[in-house]
């Protein structure tokens, strides 16, 4: 019975999440700014692979390929973000650079370390603490009160607690699930919780995109 909790929580309701945000990225995405566009597409990026990666559990399919692909394309569409919100020459100097490099590092990994078909902790974890970095970065900006929209940074502050509270998590779990037994307490209990701040993510992430106003 809790094992097929477990399976739905996870296989349906936490990948059905993303319903929450995408709704109101459709409906509005003609008044966002170009930081909140970006975040759509993220958004029906996200919805595509979770559906992709859904149907092929389903049908008893590796879907370890495609969670590969997706988390470069992940970091590099957040990223972009986190440039149209910096909008400061350094800060994209800096992500300019850091796309590619974390390109090199998930092309290393499928090669040296974990192939097209084990699930991808290390880069998942290297891009989890780079997304809480960035997260950190804009935070500290919005303290001192300069740089970007004011209007955009206030709404977007949701969005970048929910990033900042996924990531956090997913850098934690990720670190380290590598070392505890695949059938541990552990395991049971963190998988769900993962899950779980993903969706808290979804739901920051719309409240943002409702609360924007032109």
């Amino acid at each position: 019975m809790i094992k097929n909790w477990r399976l739905f929580y996870l296989g349906v309701v936490v990948p059905a999440s993303v319903i929450v945000p995408f709704i109101p990225a459709v409906m509005r995405y003609s008044v966002f700014p170009r930081e909140l566009k970006i975040l759509s597409w993220f958004l029906l990026i996200d919805f595509v692979a979770n559906g992709i990666n859904s149907v092929l559990a389903y049908n008893g399919i590796n879907n370890m390929p495609v969670m590969h692909t997706y988390t470069f394309i992940e970091f590099a569409i957040l990223a972009t973000f986190y440039r149209a919100v910096f909008a400061d020459p350094k800060m994209s100097r800096f992500i300019n650079w850091l796309i590619p490099a974390f390109f090199a590092v998930c092309v290393l990994n499928v090669l040296f370390f974990q192939d097209i078909f084990t699930f991808s902790t290390y880069t998942k974890s290297i891009e989890a603490l780079l997304m809480v970095i960035l997260g950190i970065l804009l935070f500290m900006r919005d303290l001192d009160s300069i740089g970007g929209d004011k209007n955009v940074n206030a709404v977007l502050a949701y969005a970048n607690t929910g990033i900042m509270i996924y990531f956090s998590g997913s850098f934690l779990w990720f670190a380290f699930c590598n070392l505890v037994p695949a059938n541990s307490f552990l395991t049971l209990v963190m998988w769900p919780l993962h899950g779980t701040l993903l969706v808290v993510f979804y739901i920051l992430t719309a409240i943002t995109l409702w609360k924007y106003k032109k």
